[in-house]
């Protein structure tokens, strides 16, 4: 059977102070749509989640649209909070 990539999942690292250590930012998550309701991203997320605790990652932060809220559902299912903040970003160069 051929194999083919249906998604994928970019985690970024960094250091916070609020957090006390290192944390990470889901900076991409894609699924095709003919997988999306499948539990991919959710498998995704998992795998992502996994990979940063091995690495010491104390948070994860996310990002999604105010208007996806089928998204929002699944990150909350996730255990993501909304902390009430807005990002805000200056692209530079």
């Amino acid at each position: 059977m051929a194999r083919s990539t249906v998604g994928y999942a970019v985690l970024t690292l960094g250091h916070s102070i609020e957090y006390q250590g290192r944390d990470g930012f889901v900076d991409e998550i894609y699924v095709r749509p003919a997988w999306r309701r499948r539990g991919v991203a959710r498998e995704l997320l998992r795998a992502l989640e996994e990979e940063a605790v091995a690495v010491g990652v104390r948070a994860l932060h996310l990002e999604v649209e105010r208007q996806k809220e089928a998204v929002q559902a699944l990150y909350h299912h996730l255990g993501f909070e909304d902390h009430d903040r807005v990002l805000m970003t200056k692209q530079l160069g």
